[in-house]
């Protein structure tokens, strides 16, 4: 349902079904949230009641990281690539 507003982002869901439901150029989109675990489920066509309450960020949870962002202690450094430092090696 479009709300003719310029909204983006995660908002409450107003439609009470999740805690959360992604809003892409003032509408509700099928993506929803509860706690950290994202899923989809299709708004209901029924229209909004109320103001949007913008979302409480969520935190990311560890295991979700890219593994070469650096940010785990354990994970070895990765190596140069063609944008670091070594040239790659090619053989042709």
């Amino acid at each position: 349902m479009d709300i003719g507003l310029e909204v983006e982002g995660w908002y409450k869901d107003p439609y009470g079904r999740h805690e959360n439901r992604w809003f892409s150029n003032g509408r509700a989109t099928n993506l929803v949230r509860d706690d950290s675990a994202t899923s989809h489920d299709e708004p209901p066509n029924e229209p909004i009641v109320g103001p949007l309450v913008r979302a409480d960020e969520v935190e990311v949870p560890f295991e979700t990281v890219r593994a070469d962002d650096g940010s785990d202690p354990q994970s070895p450094a990765m190596p140069a690539t063609m944008y670091g430092e070594m040239p790659l090696e090619t053989t042709w």
